[in-house]
């Protein structure tokens, strides 16, 4: 397997990875190198890189120039949780540690493997290992998710979380009581540690959260969180640069926390449907561990 390791040029540093892959090796296409980085073969040291990864000029990552044949995706039976379904369109309770699509580390048992065998077949896109995906929740998260059947379907329903116009409303619980109820701040990827993301004013993405405190004690809060845009971690970050991290979170929060999971539950959608223009809510019961939480706080 052939390898190289790539260095950023002037005119490079405001290219994606992907982008910058396909300008430095036009003979490959751009499901190829697709292809690398969501197997995990191209990196910056032991790190896997995402396709949106930015680099500044002089910083350099390395490409393992694998074969090209793209590994099958096999339909998997996982005892799917749905909670719609129509001729376009399904929702799934995504269940902690369920990853939504194959990627570095995860190439099976993802949630893409466990719609082909509940579906038979879904629609191709661009990206070959996320076919029908229009957006995802983290491994640990709970929660509505919703895919494609079809690639009209697939289409408008990446248009309207692109243009925001999907209301999403996550419950959370937080050490500390948020002290705002909206949350303005630009998120982008962390200098140094790069598997994470982090608040940053002068060159981070548009991100706002709305937020409700439901109830508190002197430790924790039960929050409803209605993300605006939606920025990788966006929430995890957003509560944690108001010193208020969601308990269970292993990247964000304040650490030694042992087996609790992650307090964070992607409760409800609400949208108008891409093909019959009627209004559609999605509700996904909330997790135990978060309600039992929820319920100690009421009191």
């Amino acid at each position: 397997m052939k390898h190289e390791t790539i260095t950023i040029r002037p005119e490079e540093s405001q290219l994606r990875v992907d982008s910058l892959l396909k300008s430095r090796f036009p003979e490959f296409s751009r499901a190829y190198f697709q292809y690398l980085i969501e197997g995990g073969f191209v990196k910056q040291g032991s790190l896997p890189l995402k396709k949106r990864t930015k680099f500044a000029e002089g910083e350099s990552f390395t490409v393992n120039f694998a074969p090209s044949e793209l590994p099958p995706l096999e339909p998997e039976p996982l005892n799917l949780e749905i909670l719609y379904e129509d001729e376009t369109l399904i929702a799934i309770n995504k269940r902690a540690g369920m990853v939504v699509h194959p990627g570095a580390g995860n190439r099976k048992s993802t949630l893409v493997h466990g719609l082909l065998h509940y579906l038979g077949t879904l629609p191709s896109s661009d990206d070959p290992l996320r076919p029908g995906i229009v957006h995802r929740l983290d491994k640990e998260t709970t929660g509505v998710i919703i895919a494609a059947k079809t690639r009209e379907a697939q289409a408008k329903l990446i248009e309207l979380f692109k243009e925001r116009k999907i209301e999403k409303t996550y419950i959370a619980i937080t050490h500390s009581r948020p002290k705002q109820s909206v949350i303005d701040a630009p998120i982008g990827r962390h200098p140094v540690k790069r598997e994470m993301m982090t608040i940053r004013p002068i060159d981070g993405k548009k991100a706002i959260t709305h937020l409700e405190v439901v109830a508190y004690d002197h430790t924790m809060a039960y929050v409803i969180a209605k993300p605006v845009t939606g920025r990788t971690h966006q929430i995890r970050v957003h509560l944690k640069s108001i010193n208020a991290p969601i308990v269970g979170d292993d990247i964000y929060g304040i650490g030694n926390e042992g087996k609790i999971p992650l307090c964070l539950h992607a409760h409800k959608l609400h949208f108008t449907h891409p093909v019959s223009g009627q209004a559609v809510v999605i509700t996904a019961p909330i997790p135990q561990h978060i309600e039992a939480w929820g319920k100690k706080l009421e009191k």
